[in-house]
């Protein structure tokens, strides 16, 4: 296997490399500035829980309709979350009595 020879580079070459290196490395450096910084941060956090939210409350409204057509499966769901609720509301009161 035979290499073929390089080409010396010439400074401007050079110059021309560490610059689109440097340009490289500064654009990195502010992607992760950006993405670490507390207020992004917090933002991200946002859109997920509001993302979740979003869907806890799709899934939340078929089921009540499901359980309104009478499906089996919705109504016990339903129900164990009802059960869940009372429970801890249950929990709550008497704890304030202690």
């Amino acid at each position: 296997m035979t290499e073929t020879p390089r080409t010396p580079r010439t400074a401007a070459d050079i110059e021309a490399e560490l610059a689109a290196a440097r340009l490289q490395l500064t654009n990195t450096v502010n992607e992760l500035q950006y993405r670490l910084k507390p207020s992004t941060q917090v933002n991200i956090a946002k859109d997920k829980a509001k993302a979740f939210a979003s869907d806890a409350a799709d899934t939340a409204k078929m089921v009540t309709e499901e359980a309104k057509e009478g499906d089996p499966r919705a109504i016990g769901i339903l129900a164990g979350a009802a059960v869940g609720v009372a429970s801890l509301i249950l929990f709550g009161v008497l704890r304030k009595k202690k």
